[in-house]
């Protein structure tokens, strides 16, 4: 990959939050998959300082992105969760 693809990569990055504590983080790829293959997945998990279980994700194309934001809202674990564009990666 060129170094013009690596800057663009940062449209393929997204936010998942309020993630139910009982999520891992391969529940969380299959549901993504349905949108494309994830190519990368970054889980933060509740403790203490946190309460709930968030995620960044990098998805293979920004189009996925685009179809999992039209398709909203989302629930895994009967939560609702935030999916956000995000520029983490």
């Amino acid at each position: 990959m060129n170094s013009s693809n690596l800057t663009d990569r940062k449209y393929y990055s997204l936010y998942i939050g309020n993630l139910s504590g009982n999520v891992r983080p391969k529940e969380l790829i299959q549901y993504l998959e349905q949108f494309d293959e994830v190519d990368q997945c970054q889980f933060f998990e509740a403790n203490q300082r946190r309460w709930s279980t968030f995620a960044f994700v990098l998805m293979r194309t920004p189009d996925s992105i685009n179809r999992l934001m039209s398709t909203r809202p989302h629930y895994l674990d009967n939560r609702r969760f935030v999916d956000k564009r995000s520029f983490q990666f």
